[in-house]
């Protein structure tokens, strides 16, 4: 335990907690994108309010029925494949969007293919936090997680409050109105995302080989236990 202590642990838990902020950002960034793109869609797809409400209101529907399906199955398989296979899921669909302005105009085939889309959208997104706090349990010391939680929440709001902005400046500025190239640039954010996350992320940190002996026992309280051991049998002697 002593050598332990001077070699001190590795850092990796900061990372993994670098990437969930990135992710938190992501989902928001992703959401946030598209809702800063309704008028636009509205606009091609000769869309009015009230379509626009139930495209949002399927959203929700299936970001509250999934959540805890969504837990359950990070709970089962892990955080690695989970997260890996919802951000695929999502990012695919949020740039299928872009391709209902091929349908024709003004009819209910592109609401239809909304409702659809916004829908299976949602039903992604909903496990994306449980899954998140699967990993910082997994990976954050008791004492850390708060900090964590945190962490995630920060920046899921920072990425839901640049996104507006980002998303209408790219359609107005970059793309003269156009909103489905911009779409397809932030579903390509999410494809690049899984395909740094899943060769490098492994579900528990003993399974990670750039985490040493003293950080596993951080994360598992081991070694303050152990500490704190040390310390009682010191004031004891005393």
């Amino acid at each position: 335990m002593e050598q332990l202590l001077k070699t001190g642990p590795t850092k990796v838990r900061y990372q993994v907690l670098a990437v969930a902020c990135s992710l938190a950002v992501l989902t928001y960034v992703q959401r946030q994108g598209f809702i800063a793109a309704t008028p636009f869609i509205k606009r091609d797809l000769g869309l009015h309010d009230e379509h626009m409400g139930y495209v949002a209101a399927v959203w929700l529907v299936a970001y509250g029925l999934f959540q805890v399906p969504g837990g359950l199955v990070g709970d089962r398989i892990g955080s690695r494949h989970l997260l890996t296979f919802l951000v695929l899921g999502w990012s695919l669909t949020l740039g299928g969007v872009g391709l209902t302005v091929f349908l024709p105009a003004g009819g209910w085939l592109p609401l239809a293919a909304l409702l659809v889309l916004r829908f299976v959208f949602g039903m992604f997104q909903a496990g994306g936090f449980p899954g998140l706090a699967r990993v910082l349990a997994d990976w954050m010391p008791a004492q850390q997680r708060g900090f964590a939680q945190g962490m995630t929440w920060t920046f899921s709001r920072l990425g839901g409050a640049v996104a507006p902005t980002l998303m209408v400046w790219l359609i107005t500025t970059f793309f003269g109105g156009g909103w489905t190239t911009p779409l397809w640039l932030l579903a390509a954010l999410g494809l690049v995302w899984c395909a740094l996350f899943w060769p490098w992320f492994r579900n528990r940190p003993e399974e990670m080989p750039q985490v040493n002996e003293a950080e596993l026992d951080l994360i598992s309280g081991l070694q303050i236990a152990d500490c704190k051991l040390q310390i009682a049998e010191t004031n004891a002697d005393v």
